[in-house]
C-alpha cells in the first residue's frame, strides 16, 4: 500500500486554539490512538471486502501503479496474498495482477531500392530551391508504402507471451521461516488462541503439501526411470523419441508463491529467519536482498530508528557486565583478604614451629653460652681493655684452660672415687664370699654325723607292785 500523507497533528491544532484563547483540548494517549487505528483498519477492511472481484483487482493494480509505490517500493505477505476473493481461482488472480501480455513487436522490412532517376531528381531539388524540394518530399512521402499488419494471433499464442509485469510483479520473495522448537507456536497458543487455530490449520496444509509432494517426487523419478528405459539411444528429434517427464513443483501452500517461483519461475525465493523483532528481520532480510536502493523504511518508523528490543538487549547486557565486573571485583576482594588472612596464619605457625624447634637451642644457649658470654661482657666493662677483641679472647682462652684444668682435675677426682669405690666392692665382694664360705662350712659339720659307741646295759626287772594297805582295800 502507499505510504499515507502526513496529517496535521492534533498537537498543532490544538497549540493555535490555545494561542486565541479557546481551551485546549486534551491530548490522547496511546491506547486511544492505537483503539483508532484499529476502528479505520477495520472499516477499511470492511469497505474492501464489499467491492466486487473486478473492482478490487483495479484496486490494488492502481495501488501498485502510483508513484509513491514505485518510488519507495511494496511488499506482499501472509498466506492470503492475493486478498481477492471470489470465483477465479488463486493463478487467475496472480496472472491479472502479476502479470502481462506485452504488445507484439512491429515488423521491420528491408527497404525497397530507389529508382535511378531518384538522385537527379534530389540534385535538381537542391539547386533549385526549398519550394521544389518541399514538393520533392511530399511526392515520395505519397509514394511509401504502409508497414504490413502482423497476422492475427489466437488466444493460446497471446497466453504464450504472458509474462511478469516488470511494473507489479515482485521481483524476491521472502520465505520467514522459524526453527524454534516449538516455542513460537507455545507462545502463539498462549497468547493468541485465534491466531495459533489458523496457525495450526497452516501447519496442517503445508504437511500436508510436504507429502504430496514428496509422493510427486518418487512418481516422478519412477517416470524418469521409465522414460529413460523407454528412450535409450534416443535423441530429441528421432522418431520415437518422447520429451521427459516434468519435474514436479515443490511443496507450497502460498498462491503468490506458488504461481510466481514455481509455476513461472520469475522471482527469487530467500529463506530468512523469523526469530526476533521486526527490526532484525529487516537486518536479515536486507542481508539477503542486499542494500536497498529504493527502500524508505517500514511505515510509522524512521529510516534511522533504533530498535527498541536491541536497545533494551544492549541496556540489560550492559547491566550484566557492569554486575559482572563488580562480581569479579567482589571475588578479588575476597580472594585476596582470604589470600592475606591465610598468609597471616601461615607466618604465625611458621612463628610458632619455630619457637618449639628453637626452645632447646634457646635452653642450651641460656645454660651454656650466655652465662660464659655474661660474664666476660662484665670483665670486660670492669677492665675496659685498649683492645676488647683481644683481651676477650684472652679471657675466654683463660677460661677455656681453667675450664680444662677443672675438668682434668674433676676427671681425675671422678677416676680416684671411682677406683675407691671399686675396691670398696671388691673387698665387700671378699667379705661376702669368706662369709659365704664359712656358712658353707658350717653346715657341712653340722651334716656330719658323730660315730655310734656300743655299751652293755644289764636287764633289771621290772618292779613288782606292792599289794595296796588293808585300810585302802578295805
Amino acid at each position: 500500500e502507499p505510504e499515507p500523507e502526513p496529517e496535521p497533528e492534533p498537537e498543532v491544532e490544538a497549540a493555535a486554539e490555545g494561542e486565541d484563547g479557546a481551551e485546549k483540548p486534551r491530548e490522547k494517549t496511546q491506547a486511544e490512538i492505537a483503539a483508532e487505528s484499529a476502528a479505520k483498519k477495520r472499516e477499511a477492511e470492511e469497505t474492501y471486502a464489499g467491492y466486487a472481484e473486478d473492482v478490487k483487482l483495479d484496486l490494488i493494480r492502481s495501488v501498485m501503479s502510483l508513484p509513491e509505490v514505485k518510488r519507495s517500493g511494496y511488499a506482499l505477505s501472509g498466506v492470503d496474498v492475493p486478498p481477492v476473493g471470489g470465483s477465479t481461482g488463486p493463478e487467475e488472480t496472480c496472472a491479472k495482477l502479476f502479470t502481462w501480455i506485452p504488445p507484439r513487436p512491429a515488423m521491420r522490412l528491408k527497404p525497397k531500392p530507389k529508382p535511378e532517376g531518384a538522385g537527379e531528381g534530389a540534385d535538381e531539388g537542391a539547386d533549385g530551391g526549398a519550394d521544389e524540394g518541399a514538393d520533392g518530399g511530399d511526392a515520395a512521402a505519397e509514394d511509401e508504402e504502409p508497414p504490413p499488419e502482423l497476422p492475427e494471433e489466437t488466444a493460446e499464442e497471446a497466453e504464450a507471451r504472458r509474462c511478469a509485469d516488470p511494473s507489479t510483479a515482485p521481483s524476491d520473495v521472502i520465505l520467514l521461516k522459524i526453527a524454534d522448537g516449538g516455542q513460537h507456536a507455545r507462545a502463539l497458543k498462549d497468547k493468541h488462541p485465534e491466531e495459533y487455530e489458523a496457525y495450526v490449520e497452516w501447519a496442517r496444509a503445508e504437511e500436508e503439501a510436504a507429502k504430496t509432494a514428496e509422493a510427486a517426487k518418487r512418481a516422478h523419478a519412477d517416470a524418469a526411470k521409465e522414460w529413460r528405459k523407454a528412450n535409450k539411444g534416443k535423441r530429441e528429434g528421432d522418431e520415437g523419441y518422447e520429451p521427459p517427464p516434468t519435474e514436479p513443483s515443490p511443496a507450497c501452500t502460498d498462491a503468490l508463491v506458488a504461481y510466481l517461483a514455481h509455476e513461472k519461475k520469475s522471482v527469487t525465493l530467500r529463506e530468512v529467519d523469523a526469530r526476533g523483532t521486526d527490526h532484525v528481520r529487516l537486518r536479515r532480510a536486507k542481508k539477503s536482498l542486499g542494500e536497498p536502493r529504493n527502500f524508505r523504511g517500514m511505515v510509522g518508523l524512521s529510516v534511522d530508528a533504533p530498535d527498541p528490543a536491541e536497545a533494551e538487549a544492549a541496556r540489560l547486557e550492559a547491566e550484566a557486565d557492569a554486575a559482572d565486573v563488580e562480581r569479579r571485583r567482589a571475588k578479588r576482594e575476597r580472594s585476596e583478604a582470604l589470600r592475606t588472612r591465610q598468609e597471616a596464619e601461615a607466618e604465625a605457625r611458621e612463628l610458632d614451629a619455630l619457637h618449639a624447634r628453637s626452645a632447646s637451642l634457646r635452653a642450651y644457649l641460656a645454660s651454656e653460652v650466655m652465662p660464659v658470654v655474661t660474664d666476660a661482657m662484665l670483665q670486660m666493662l670492669r677492665i675496659r681493655p685498649e683492645d676488647p677483641a683481644l683481651a676477650l679472647s684472652d679471657y675466654l682462652l683463660r677460661r677455656d684452660r681453667r675450664a680444662a684444668i677443672e675438668e682434668e682435675a674433676e676427671l681425675a677426682a671422678k677416676a680416684a672415687m671411682e677406683r675407691a669405690i671399686l675396691e670398696e666392692e671388691k673387698k665387700q665382694e671378699k667379705e661376702r664370699r669368706l662369709e659365704i664360705s664359712r656358712r658353707k662350712a658350717a653346715e657341712a659339720r653340722a651334716a656330719i654325723k658323730p660315730k655310734s659307741v656300743v655299751r652293755f646295759v644289764p636287764k633289771v626287772p621290772p618292779p613288782r607292785p606292792r599289794p595296796p594297805p588293808v585300810e585302802e582295800a578295805a
